[in-house]
């Protein structure tokens, strides 16, 4: 299925983004709703900043890369064909509990030669995060959207 293989090279690119001496860890999940395949995955920033600045990854979203934000991609895809999405206004709703909410328009992107969306975003802080996605297509009345809830460990205690 074509979204299966556009997924396995996302993931393997935003997981190969990952430095070994990075301390944060890259995180992904899936989901289908709305009768689309949501794909996201989160690489901490400094995963990102770690790479020259001729590298794709650094100029998709230059004015962003900040110490203190994740790298947010998503793929979208047409759950009963398996076909990306690649035209379509993405927004991104990021509530910490107890704390701030952020909504971000996602740029389009590709990777791995794949249709996708991203943005850097304020995930990084300990805590369960929501994340919430809404997509609007051309010729597609309303909003199609995915939750998710995504949680970061605070540092270990001895």
């Amino acid at each position: 299925m074509n979204a299966r293989r556009g997924l396995a090279a996302i993931c393997a690119v935003l997981l190969g983004a990952a430095s070994p001496a990075a301390s944060a860890q890259p995180a992904h999940a899936q989901r289908q709703a709305s009768g689309l395949l949501f794909h996201y995955g989160l690489v901490p920033s400094e995963m990102v900043l770690s790479h020259p600045q001729s590298h794709a990854e650094r100029r998709m979203h230059p004015a962003d890369a900040r110490k203190d934000r994740s790298h947010l991609a998503l793929a979208i895809f047409d759950a009963a064909s398996g076909e990306p999405i690649a035209r379509a206004e993405v927004m991104v709703h990021i509530t910490r509990a107890g704390g701030a909410s952020t909504t971000k328009a996602l740029e389009p992107m590709d990777i791995a030669a794949k249709p996708s969306f991203g943005a850097f975003v304020p995930v990084g802080a300990p805590g369960v995060h929501e994340i919430r996605f809404e997509v609007r297509r051309p010729g597609v009345a309303g909003a199609e959207s995915a939750e998710f809830e995504h949680r970061i460990a605070g540092p270990k205690r001895l």
